[in-house]
Formats: C-alpha cells, sequence, structure tokens
C-alpha cells in the first residue's frame, strides 16, 4: 500500500512540476514556438463529415496534397483528444494538460511496476524517473509524442502476462501505434524482446507492428508527404560525435544490465548516424524515440542487480546518479522559471477587449508568441503557411484565399517589429501590415510594446 502511494506520488510530482512550468511559458508566451499551437488547433478544428480534410486540419505545417495533419504525420491518436476540447472554458493549454497527464500516468505506471523492489532499489526507482532529465526534456518540449510513454508502459504490462494476453492489450496497443508513424519501430523492439523471452504476445506485436507499418507508410505515400521521416536516419559517415548522448546513457547505465541492451545497439546506430542533428543527439523531444523503452528496461536491470554485490551495485548507483547530475548541469534550461515577457499584460488586454468580440467566424492570423492564446472560438492561422501546405501563397496575406471559405473574415494579431524566422521576416511583416492596413482588422502590439516595458520596471 505504502508503494503504491509512492508512485501516485511520483506521477503527481512530475504532474505539479509540468502544470507550474507549463504555466510559466504560456504566460512567458513560449507555447507558441514550441510545435504547440498547430497541434492543439488541428485537433480542436476537427470536424466529422468534412472528408480528410476536416481531421486535424493544419495549416501551420506541410500536409501534401490534404489540409489534415495526418498527411504530416500519421496520428491518428490525436482525434481522441478532441473531447477535452468541448470542456467549458477550454483554450489551448488543454493541449499541454493532457501531454502532462501522459507523462504522469507513464511515471505512475512504471514506479507501480517496481513496488517489489527492496526499499533502496525502489527509491533509487522514485528519483531517477521522477528526476530524470530525458523525462524533463520529453516534459518542457510540449510534443505530442508524450502520450507514447503510458501505452509503452501499459502494453508492457499487458503483454507480458503469462497465458493468453489480456483482452485490454489490443485497444492499448493499437492507440500505442496510431500515436505516431514510427512508434512501429519501439513496438517491434518490444515484440522481439518478448519472442525472446518465451511470452506469446510478441508475435501479436511484431505482426501488427508490421501491419501498421505498412499501413501508415501507405497513408502517408497518397498524401503525397515524406512524413514517415525516412531522410532522418540517412547515414553521415563521419559525423558521430560520441560526445552526444553523454548526458543519457549515464543516468541509464542499467539498462546494459538488463535483457533489452542487445536490441538498443541497431537503435543506437541508427540514431546517431542520423542527419538531423537533433535526432543524433536526442535534443528536443526527440528523445521519445528511446524514452519509454530505457525506463522499462532500467527497472529490468535494477531488479536484476540486487543479486550482486553491495560494493558492485553501489559503484553502479553512484556512476547513475552522478550521470544525472550531469545531465541536469548541461541542461539547465529544464528547470528554468520563463523569464517575464513584456508583451503579456497587454497580449492579455487584447484578448479580452478586442479579439473576443469579435463576431463567431471570424479567423485569426496570428504571430508565433500569440497563437496558444487566440480562444478556440477563432480558427489560428500562421502569418505564413509553410511551402507544401493547399494553404501556401507567395503573395499577401500569404495564406490561399480559395481554403478560406470558412472564415467570416480574417483579422491579424501580430507586431510588426518582431519577426520570427524562419517563420516569417521582415519583409513578411511589412507586406502584412500594408495589406491589412485600413481595414479595421489589423492588431498591432508593437507600438504598445514601450508602455509594457515602462510597466514592467515599475513593478
Amino acid at each position: 500500500m505504502v508503494r503504491r502511494a509512492a508512485a501516485l506520488l511520483g506521477g503527481l510530482s512530475v504532474l505539479g512540476a509540468g502544470l507550474f512550468f507549463t504555466v510559466q511559458d504560456y504566460r512567458a508566451l513560449l507555447l507558441g514556438d514550441q510545435d504547440y499551437t498547430n497541434i492543439s488547433r488541428a485537433i480542436a478544428h476537427s470536424e466529422a463529415g468534412l472528408g480528410l480534410d476536416g481531421l486535424l486540419p493544419a495549416p501551420h505545417v506541410s500536409t501534401g496534397s490534404t489540409k489534415s495533419f495526418l498527411g504530416h504525420h500519421f496520428a491518428p491518436a490525436l482525434l481522441l483528444l478532441k473531447i477535452g476540447y468541448a470542456l467549458p472554458g477550454a483554450g489551448h493549454f488543454v493541449y499541454g494538460i493532457f501531454l502532462l497527464m501522459a507523462l504522469s500516468i507513464g511515471v505512475f505506471l512504471i514506479l507501480l511496476d517496481g513496488k517489489s523492489l527492496p526499499a533502496w532499489a525502489f527509491l533509487f526507482l522514485w528519483v531517477s524517473v521522477v528526476f530524470s532529465p530525458a523525462l524533463w526534456q520529453m516534459m518542457r518540449s510540449y510534443h505530442f509524442e508524450a502520450l507514447a510513454l503510458p501505452l509503452t508502459i501499459g502494453t508492457f504490462q499487458l503483454a507480458r502476462r503469462a497465458g493468453k494476453p489480456a483482452r485490454a492489450l489490443w485497444p492499448v496497443l493499437v492507440i500505442w501505434l496510431m500515436v505516431k508513424e514510427d512508434m512501429v519501430f519501439p513496438v517491434f523492439l518490444m515484440g522481439l524482446y518478448l519472442l525472446l523471452l518465451g511470452i506469446s504476445a510478441g508475435r501479436i506485436l511484431l505482426a501488427l507492428s508490421i501491419a501498421y507499418g505498412f499501413l501508415a507508410t501507405g497513408a502517408l505515400a497518397l498524401l503525397h508527404e515524406d512524413s514517415i521521416r525516412l531522410s532522418y536516419f540517412q547515414n553521415l559517415w563521419g559525423k558521430v560525435d560520441p560526445l552526444s548522448w553523454t548526458w543519457i546513457l549515464p543516468p541509464f547505465l542499467l539498462i546494459f544490465f538488463s535483457r533489452w541492451w542487445p536490441l538498443f545497439l541497431p537503435v543506437f546506430l541508427m540514431l546517431s548516424l542520423s542527419r538531423h542533428p537533433w535526432l543524433a543527439a536526442l535534443e528536443g523531444h526527440y528523445v521519445y524515440t528511446v524514452l519509454p523503452l530505457f525506463l522499462l528496461a532500467q527497472l529490468e536491470g535494477l531488479r536484476r542487480i540486487v543479486l550482486l554485490d553491495r560494493w558492485k551495485v553501489t559503484i553502479i548507483l553512484a556512476i547513475c546518479i552522478l550521470g544525472s547530475i550531469h545531465g541536469w548541469l548541461k541542461k539547465p534550461h529544464l528547470f528554468a522559471r520563463a523569464a517575464g515577457h513584456p508583451d503579456r499584460q497587454i497580449l492579455i488586454e487584447t484578448i479580452n477587449q478586442k479579439i473576443k468580440i469579435l463576431p463567431r467566424g471570424s479567423c485569426i492570423q496570428a504571430a508565433v508568441p500569440y497563437s496558444a492564446h487566440v480562444p478556440l472560438d477563432y480558427p489560428v492561422f500562421p502569418l505564413v503557411a509553410p511551402r507544401g501546405s493547399p494553404f501556401h501563397d507567395s503573395r499577401p496575406p500569404y495564406l490561399a484565399q480559395s481554403h478560406l471559405s470558412g472564415c467570416r473574415s480574417m483579422h491579424l494579431l501580430f507586431d510588426s517589429k518582431d519577426p520570427r524566422p524562419p517563420y516569417y521576416t521582415r519583409e513578411h511583416l511589412e507586406a502584412l501590415k500594408g495589406y491589412y492596413a485600413g481595414t479595421g482588422r489589423l492588431i498591432d502590439l508593437s507600438g504598445k510594446r514601450v508602455a509594457a516595458d515602462s510597466l514592467e520596471k515599475t513593478m
């Protein structure tokens, strides 16, 4: 009972810390920069009956021939989050809450799975998971791949049962695959691991991962989009940085005492040779590619070292602890509070006094910092739609008018003196300002920045 309460406390600790920093980042206008709004907007404005274009409409990213986020990443599981946007007073912040809940549930499940460990081992597991730099990096990257953590651990716990797998395995496994097209890789690895241990459910995972891999790849090919991101795994021999993983491997040293580690070798090779720099170094949200399986392998490794001599265990755990400290020192931004933003008060005033009085059916073309603060009643669009999107237009307002028929009117919310390359340049801002000039549909925050700066200095 005490271990269950400790596992619950671990999950709630992650949830509480995540809420604290998410609120800070939200108020500091940082979430729009985190690939946050485009997914939240896609979920919030999904509509049945409009075909594929009505499912996860995503003007912020390249989607190929469709307007759906499914043409960018095959992630139909995002549609399950739609129910949260129906809550009274919901805004784009609800998306962040879903991500935090997923991480906290994943932490609870892994800690609950370790309840049979000796007291010292369970304490180490609790601290190493709750304060894992990799987990916190996932938390503060605000990406939907966080949804895979509880599904990965839940699938493993259901699949490893002796005899016939639990019926709940099927829906959990399918939803895990639906999180993103590349979830077929960890599902395949888990299936192979289970099969090597003689667990029959391994065949289910192997078969379903292969079948779903063909389905996801075929769907993306049909949408004329290379969202499977195979280019990330193309080799560039001689470009490997052996120090790029020093922040993550020492804290997870215990994985090499588990039976997982031989399966991780090809993963290490594939990731380290990727031409995508963030993926190769597991920066930002790309840590999702290894984090869930690393946690499972770490727990197994901890169970196995319990049988070693005490001095050996002490050395192993000391390396893990020092590795975690090194990870935190190397990434101080993970626990840094966001600085106060001078536009924050102006933004709140603008939303309350201007945007909310716009007629229903109005759409907002919003700059990056402000996009996550636009109410759900008003579909938000980027200042410049990316190439590869049906919404793209090379002329102001940089949105194809043929795809805006659902907007009663389009309004511009931006700071004309705040370019954000590569999203938009100063030339884009000047062109947009000229396009909207005299229409009464332009909300430019640049003229109010000085007043906000002065107010901050007096506080």
